[in-house]
């Protein structure tokens, strides 16, 4: 090897351990605070509420709260030229009931946030119309399948969504069956000395592409959809399962229409919830629609159908 390439060897070697012992050391520069404001309209709360906090420079605070409650805040919404001041219940929380401040379907409303320090956010949102979407029940099936060796039985509810062509549509899905269950009381030697029976709910777990739903590949067209429950018998009475619980008697499904910033924000947090603490996951982004800061200004509307099975 020649005299210039061992050279050249020791100084990159050089190089890359004196990367190696100063990476340790690097002081990552200091972001600014921002603005964090969420605030979600619905026409079926009671009141509208906005949160309002500083967020935190992680790095350099590992060990802080990433958010910090921001307190005597002017905290303003607006709409056809009327302009509601909320009132600060608790430090960084804003609020206004909706007989004061109605939430109306299709009508357009401008958040406007100052701190005290002088910096603002502001964020548009409007609120979906009542389309002639609907999500609709069409059968309960059920099957003996086997989960780790044990076989037990699942149930299938197969639903259609009926998606109205007029309106570009976004949704959020609930499929919740309810059961009854004994509750048990036992003395000191594991007998029963008391017992009541209680309703129990289960929502079903769906995957982010079942749960989050837009119609841009079906618009004004219907969708199947099938959802998956395990048994509620598998949990049981005393012992194990038991026939004292009942099978599912009563389906609710629970549809949120939504804009497509509450769409997107909700999509990109379960996502990042989903992925937390996998190293090898595609970095997700939480979606914001907060200008002068970071934050969710969004609105839906819902949409319940009880079926007794």
């Amino acid at each position: 090897m020649s005299m210039n390439k061992i050279l050249l060897s020791a100084i990159v070697a050089l190089t890359i351990s004196a990367c190696t012992k100063n990476a340790g050391n690097v002081k990552l520069p200091k972001t600014e605070k921002l603005l964090v404001v969420q605030c979600i309209l619905s026409p079926y709360d009671v009141r509208t509420t906005v949160s309002v906090d500083w967020s935190q420079d992680y790095f350099n605070n590992p060990n802080q709260n990433p958010i910090s409650a921001v307190a005597k805040c002017v905290v303003l919404i607006a709409s056809n030229d009327t302009t509601f001041t909320l009132t600060e219940k608790q430090a960084g929380v804003y609020s206004i009931d909706t007989t004061t401040m109605k939430v109306i379907p299709g009508q357009t409303y401008n958040l406007y946030v100052k701190e005290p320090g002088g910096k603002e956010a502001r964020a548009v949102c409007t609120v979906p119309v009542i389309s002639k979407s609907s999500l609709n029940f069409v059968s309960m099936d059920s099957q003996i399948v086997k989960i780790r060796g044990q076989e037990e039985k699942s149930f299938f509810m197969k639903c259609r969504l009926d998606d109205d062509g007029a309106t570009k549509d976004f949704y959020t899905i609930y499929p919740v069956c309810y059961y009854g269950v004994w509750e048990y009381e036992y003395n000191q030697f594991g007998a029963i000395i008391d017992s009541s029976w209680t309703e129990q709910t289960q929502e079903t777990y769906l995957d982010i592409e079942q749960k989050y739903v837009n119609d841009q590949d079906f618009n004004g067209q219907k969708k199947n959809m099938t959802f998956t429950f395990q048994d509620p018998n598998r949990w049981g009475g005393p012992g194990g399962p038991s026939p004292t619980v009942s099978r599912y008697d009563t389906l609710e499904l629970l549809t949120i229409q939504c804009d497509e910033a509450y769409f997107k924000y909700h999509r990109s947090v379960e996502s990042f919830s989903q992925n937390e603490g996998n190293p090898f996951a595609e970095p997700t982004f939480i979606y914001s629609n907060i200008t002068g800061g970071i934050g969710i200004f969004a609105a839906y509307i819902q949409k319940r159908v009880l079926v007794k099975l």
